[in-house]
This record gives C-alpha cells, sequence and structure tokens, in this order.
C-alpha cells in the first residue's frame, strides 16, 4: 500500500506522494520503513535549505 509524506517547517510544507507503506486500517496512520524515512528526511531537509537560502 502507498501513502502520502508530508512535513512542514516555518509556513512550508512538502508533500510527497505515493511512498510505500505500511496503512493501519484502523486509523490510516502511514508508518514507513526506517530506511524510506531516512531517505526522506535527508531529502526534505535538503529542499528546504535550499528554499531558506533563496
Amino acid at each position: 500500500m502507498s501513502a502520502n509524506f508530508e512535513y512542514a517547517e516555518d509556513g512550508i510544507t512538502v508533500l510527497v506522494p505515493n511512498i510505500h507503506a505500511w496503512v493501519c486500517p484502523v486509523n490510516g496512520e502511514a508508518a514507513f520503513m526506517p530506511e524510506t524515512a531516512d531517505e526522506l528526511f535527508k531529502t526534505v531537509s535538503k529542499l528546504l535549505a535550499t528554499e531558506f537560502h533563496c
């Protein structure tokens, strides 16, 4: 199954759609593999760092 990853910081929101995840059938909450989460955070951090320097 897939889910959206969303991160917000200082008024900027980054949305990455359709990331492979385990999604709870009860509440719909997504859990990402640790490696996936690490890559998402690194990528989003770089993106935000670029945005803040512009």
